[in-house]
């Protein structure tokens, strides 16, 4: 929180020593601006920076494209989505943040030419909001910006989509818990939305956890998929799957996250589940 105040006294300095320079001091102030400069970059140094990827890879019966619920080949869709996480304390339990996002294309079409899509970042807050024993709840909630979005976003008519990911879970004992993760996102739009986009959209995942030792964890988590639409309907998509995961921490700055993806459309055929694998940790 004080580096945040610090950044606000930073930049009104600066902006009260331009108002005031003439060319008589200009060597004074050329001195007092490295010096405003070099208050702006301690008080905007994160306290924390971390990092999130997902890459969604092939499917375990073809070795080429993921398939989706229903088996079907999606060609050129090897992709990793990240996020790198610029996080300021607020305190011990919450931090402002902000998340510059892209994805690498890795097989697709556009790859050649365009190998990058830059994603829209967010702007918000995450820390943990319930600690009562081993019951716990954390997450983030954060936002895009009106001004910073993609065209995409903007053909869209989507202003603001509020909403983020949570987490809670309840230890049984020094080995078993039983958790659930929880994301659901907003849509506001202006004038210029089309008809007929959803207003929401959420998943929803019970998940069991196994910690083999400190840095080892088993996961099976089950994920269904939901929409709000326009005229506040609810629906469930048909793309629910079952996930196993295993989870290895080498240190605090990465923990490596393999999973197989298998259907309920599929009767959870092996030969029609997608690889994928989660890379995270900090980078300070």
């Amino acid at each position: 929180m004080n580096k945040l105040i610090s950044l606000f006294l930073a930049l009104t300095s600066v902006q009260a020593l331009n108002a005031q320079t003439t060319d008589a001091m200009l060597p004074n102030t050329i001195s007092s601006a490295a010096l405003s400069v070099g208050k702006v970059a301690e008080a905007v140094k994160p306290d924390r920076i971390s990092y999130f990827s997902i890459f969604s890879g092939p499917s375990l019966g073809r070795f080429s494209d993921p398939v989706d619920e229903t088996g079907t080949l999606d060609e050129g869709s090897i992709s990793t989505w990240s996020q790198v996480s610029f996080q300021w304390n607020i305190n011990d339990n919450l931090r402002f943040l902000v998340n510059p996002r892209f994805v690498l294309n890795h097989n697709g079409e556009e790859a050649k030419e365009n190998p990058i899509e830059w994603d829209e970042p967010v702007f918000g807050v995450a820390g943990t909001w319930v600690q009562r024993g081993n019951f716990s709840i954390g997450g983030g909630l954060n936002t895009v910006l009106p001004y910073i979005r993609t065209n995409s976003m903007k053909n869209d008519g989507v202003i603001l989509n509020p909403g983020g990911f949570q987490f809670a879970s309840y230890r049984l004992n020094s080995k078993f818990s039983i958790d659930t993760q929880f994301w659901a996102r907003a849509f506001i739009y202006d004038r210029t939305a089309p008809t007929g986009e959803n207003r929401a959209s959420y998943l929803f995942a019970p998940q069991f956890t196994y910690n083999i030792n400190d840095s080892m964890q088993a996961i099976a988590f089950y994920q269904f998929n939901g929409d709000l639409d326009r005229e506040y309907s609810h629906k469930l998509l048909e793309d629910d799957s079952l996930n196993l995961q295993f989870s290895w921490t080498l240190n605090k700055y990465v923990t490596v996250q393999p999973l197989i993806t298998m259907f309920r459309e599929s009767n959870f055929d092996i030969k029609n589940s997608n690889f994928n694998l989660w890379l995270s940790g900090r980078l300070f």
